[in-house]
């Protein structure tokens, strides 16, 4: 009878044994290289016009006018040894952005193509289409393991879970700018060197060693190299293996040991290139950089709040698309705003509801939620800034989350409402329904990014607030001005252009009471001036002329082409009158009489004085800036010259 109770319990531990948790990965075989292809081959017919389009937005920043990119491999050394605006500045580090950027990764890869193919962006584009199309077919492969061992049917692929939700995140428009943007390669290899990890991790899972957990920390450092994002799969990585598995201590030690080491070297190495881990050391007050500055605490959280919203809303319903939400296509919101609250509740039922499936019942829909939130954390604001209000760009992990709870739902409403043959085909109708609509929102949306003026223009259409797509359409219609050797037509562009860059300059002023008021962007004051000075060389008004560059003059009078193009102005001798107000008005009435301003009046009233040095008016202002200076001898002497030409000066002045 011992016998027998003992061999009993030996056949309970093999039993037991037998029922240990495993991932399936099935041998590799023509048929998954077939599935891959699918996938590249849908992604390059997603995205084959957009093959021809030329660099364009923050291309210039990474590619065309990166120094270091444009020394080729040469370029390596430097971008990771850099800040990765650096190359961009000429070799100068400047502390733009709350954070700095250490994303060396993707730059490595441009200063390699550069070193091939030079300006021909052809390859680049193939690249990150290629790349994305190959991220999807990964993850279907990667959700399919997940799938099997979380119990659900995937006999039939077309129609599971993980074949729709990959499918899905393919067609999905939200990931245009990702995609079509060739800067967007930092986003495309983050997620694709973190989904390497994750394989890596499920196989340590069923056999730890340390081989493969070294190949993890080396994967994984590559994904934070490319940029930051990677890191939420510290979180991501234990969270599917908790939700579709049952991991042991030694597992976890095996996939946690790299990850956390190759996080902290990384870290090291960032800090030891910035200087810094989140903050430079200087306050960043431009709010195009940092646009929830001089907001109240409750005014940036109710902001936050209600671009989380305006992320849900792109990814149910993917229109309007844009590039730009920069300071204020994003209204400034409070905690009472109804959108706000909404927002709020949403968020709070959602995770309350992602934690309760995905820890507690280790579903799909569980799951999908709490990877959205994990990989969308670091992009919310909620944290720290990230230099702008929200961009499309910014989710394109976490909108697998979207994908596979959208997956799950067909899947799951299918079942229930229709038989097994019915449901397969319903859910095939609708996807495929949903892919068509997504299909048309991306060929739709690709011809906007072939030009700087048809992105602009899309943005303003929607976004006729911000401050940046406003001067950005202005600047693309100048330089399309600048290349048109018909003068009605250049003037017809310059006219039109002067108007967006001054729908840009109205933004700040006009909004509210709020510190940002005084925040006017240096760039639209410039481009003003530079749009004034090309209609003056047409149409040769010198009054309107100088109205602008008062204009711009008494707010940003450090911009030096005013004193430049003022020069040319002169040299053609204009009217005297003109130029004495003009000078009298902006040296000594505008800039004088603020005192971080004399210099700046004394500049003028100098530049005034190289074209009519004998002009009493200006000798006077120049002797009363002196005066203000505290310099009363020099201020005495270009008095007493002022009255020796016009005795009567004091009544004019």
């Amino acid at each position: 009878m011992a016998k027998s109770g003992s061999k009993r319990k030996k056949k309970k531990k093999v039993s037991k044994a037998k029922k240990q948790h495993t991932f399936s990965f099935p041998a590799l075989n023509v048929r998954h290289f077939s599935i891959m292809a699918l996938f590249v081959a849908l992604a390059f017919g997603l995205y084959w016009t957009s093959l021809s389009d030329d660099f364009i937005l923050d291309d210039k920043i990474v590619i065309s006018e990166n120094i270091y990119t444009q020394e080729g491999i040469a370029g390596w050394w430097d971008h990771l040894t850099s800040d990765s605006f650096k190359g961009f500045f000429k070799g100068e580090q400047k502390n733009l952005l709350t954070g700095g950027r250490y994303r060396p990764l993707s730059l490595l890869v441009f200063s390699a193509l550069y070193e091939l193919f030079g300006d021909w962006t052809l390859p680049y584009h193939v690249v990150n289409v290629f790349l994305y199309g190959l991220t999807a077919g990964l993850l279907f492969f990667l959700l399919q393991i997940l799938g099997r061992k979380s119990g659900r049917d995937t006999s039939q692929m077309w129609f599971s879970v993980p074949f729709i939700a990959a499918i899905l995140y393919l067609f999905h428009p939200i990931h245009i700018e990702a995609v079509a943007n060739i800067k967007g390669l930092d986003e495309i290899l983050t997620f694709l060197f973190a989904i390497f990890s994750w394989f890596v991790a499920l196989k340590l899972y069923n056999r730890p060693n340390l081989l493969g957990s070294l190949g993890l920390g080396l994967l994984f450092f590559a994904g934070l190299l490319a940029k930051e994002n990677a890191i939420t799969f510290l979180a991501v990585i234990p969270l599917s293996l908790y939700v579709f598995g049952k991991p042991g201590r030694k597992q976890l030690a095996y996939i946690l040991t790299p990850l956390l080491l190759s996080t902290a070297a990384y870290l090291i190495i960032r800090y030891q290139v910035l200087g810094f881990f989140l903050d430079p050391g200087v306050e960043i007050t431009d709010i195009l950089n940092n646009p929830f500055y001089g907001l109240n605490t409750e005014e940036r959280l109710g902001t936050v709040l209600f671009t989380w919203l305006k992320y849900l809303g792109l990814l149910i319903f993917p229109h309007p698309l844009v590039h730009d939400y920069y300071p204020y296509a994003i209204p400034i919101s409070t905690l009472s705003d109804g959108a706000v609250i909404l927002s709020m509740s949403i968020h709070l039922l959602l995770l309350a509801y992602g934690i309760w499936a995905g820890l507690i019942k280790h579903r799909w829909d569980g799951f999908a939620i709490l990877f959205y939130f994990i990989t969308f954390s670091i992009v919310s604001n909620l944290l720290f800034t990230v230099g702008t209000f929200m961009n499309e760009r910014f989710i394109y992990i976490s909108s697998l989350g979207f994908c596979i709870l959208l997956a799950y739902g067909l899947s799951r409403a299918a079942q229930k409402l229709l038989s097994t043959a019915r449901a397969r085909a319903a859910i095939g109708i609708i996807t495929v329904g949903i892919l068509s609509a997504y299909a048309w929102k991306t060929y739709d949306r690709l011809p906007d990014w072939r030009s700087y003026t048809a992105l602009n223009a899309s943005a303003v259409e929607h976004y006729p607030t911000s401050a940046r797509s406003t001067l950005f359409m202005g600047t693309a219609l100048f330089n399309e001005a600048m290349a048109t050797s018909d003068p009605q037509e250049k003037l017809e562009k310059l006219k039109d252009s002067e108007y967006w860059i001054d729908q840009s300059l109205s933004v700040f002023p006009n909004y509210g009471n709020r510190t940002t008021r005084n925040f006017k962007y240096y760039n639209a004051y410039k481009m003003k001036a530079g749009v004034a000075s090309e209609i003056y060389k047409l149409e040769q008004d010198l009054g309107s002329l100088l109205n602008v560059f008062l204009f711009v003059g008494k707010d940003k009078p450090h911009i030096p082409y005013l004193l430049e193009f003022l020069g040319y102005v002169q040299r053609r001798s204009p009217d005297r009158g003109l130029m004495t107000n003009f000078y009298h008005q902006l040296a000594y009435q505008e800039l004088a009489v603020n005192q971080r301003k004399l210099n700046f009046g004394m500049n003028y009233i100098q530049k005034g004085l190289e074209y009519m040095p004998n002009n009493a008016l200006l000798l006077y202002d120049k002797g009363r800036i002196y005066q203000m200076a505290g310099q009363q001898e020099e201020a005495q002497r270009f008095i007493n010259q002022a009255r020796a030409i016009d005795p009567q000066i004091e009544t004019r002045g």
